[in-house]
């Protein structure tokens, strides 16, 4: 037992004194023809006195870079920079960068083309592929930027479409996010089963969902797979086909709910339509885009002033329900 806390103990103490740097390394590629190719990589300027080689491997070859710039953190090497005639293909090949340094090596690579796990296909010569710093996933790119910080805004697409259920019945006032991403907000299907979410351009294949109506436990459904690849400004519909029937309630819209004013700063009016229902016996829940409860109270009539003045500007989900039925929900903005 000593001798394994006593290894611990320096596996620790090396990798305090080593510490190793977890941003993306390969940060943009562009692949024009066989030997004609870009790589930039990024490399944290506190490790670069530490560098000592960098190897490119593909699945035709590999070679040293001969020369580097330790000045420059974003690092854009070709062909020329290489100890030997190195090939990619942008139709299936898998990149592969070893980074060799005096005390650790560190590794990187990306899979393109139909290269088996690759989501990054139908590539063109002109564009290149590129993620953002501290991101894992690549996005392609039609106006490659080498040498620069990457940004995804202008390589954002739109899908849209709708939610059915086994039965072709559409999947109705409920809370989705993309299965095994979940940090990423909700994403919304309204009364009629549509939806609409911007994704980066890149190819996508899905086959579940979590599904979450709030204030109710959030669920996998699985769904007939649906494959697809966006182009940055893409604007593609896509329907989404549940394997099972839909157990989560329809939400009925039985009770206007409004509210003003709308963006909102300090305040906002809640109205309720609701003739007939004791409005202390609802309950309004505020949600923000990640599905977390910042807020909740009970109107005390028909109109309701909420002090919103703690929380943050942004955008946030209003749910005004009975018990565990939701009778209604609307989008708050709050501009401060």
């Amino acid at each position: 037992m000593k001798r394994i806390f006593g290894l611990f103990i320096i596996v620790v103490s090396t990798v305090l004194a080593n510490p190793i740097d977890t941003s993306p390394k390969i940060s943009e590629v562009q692949i024009i023809d066989g030997d004609n190719w870009k790589i930039e990589i990024n490399i944290d300027s506190h490790f670069m006195n530490d560098l000592d080689s960098i190897y490119l491997e593909g699945e035709y070859g590999r070679s040293k870079v001969l020369s580097f710039d330790t000045t420059e953190c974003y690092q854009v090497i070709q062909q020329e920079n290489m100890s030997n005639e190195l090939q990619f293909l942008r139709t299936q090949d898998h990149i592969r960068l070893y980074l060799f340094y005096k005390t650790y090596h560190d590794t990187d690579d990306v899979k393109i083309g139909e290269y088996p796990g690759s989501y990054l296909k139908n590539i063109r010569p002109e564009q290149s592929i590129a993620r953002e710093m501290g991101e894992s996933e690549f996005y392609k790119d039609n106006t490659p930027g080498f040498g620069f910080y990457n940004t995804p805004d202008d390589c954002m697409a739109k899908i849209y479409g709708h939610f059915f259920d086994k039965n072709g019945q559409p999947i109705r006032d409920i809370y989705f996010r993309f299965y095994n991403i979940m940090w990423k907000p909700y994403e919304y299907i309204d009364s009629s089963g549509f939806y609409q979410a911007e994704k980066p351009s890149r190819s996508y294949y899905y086959d579940a969902f979590m599904l979450h109506a709030y204030g109710e436990t959030e669920e996998k459904w699985d769904f007939q797979p649906a494959e697809f690849d966006l182009e940055p400004g893409d604007s593609l519909e896509v329907n989404f086909h549940s394997l099972q029937t839909a157990v989560v309630p329809v939400i009925k819209n039985t009770i206007m709910f409004s509210n003003y004013p709308h963006p909102a700063s300090g305040y906002t009016w809640f109205i309720l339509d609701a003739e007939g229902v004791d409005p202390s016996a609802l309950r309004i829940d505020v949600y923000d885009l990640r599905g977390r409860r910042v807020d909740s109270f009970r109107p005390r009539a028909l109109k309701s002033r909420y002090d919103c003045s703690h929380l943050p500007r942004g955008s946030y989900f209003m749910s005004l329900r009975s018990g565990k039925q939701i009778l209604a929900t609307k989008k708050l903005q709050i501009l401060k």
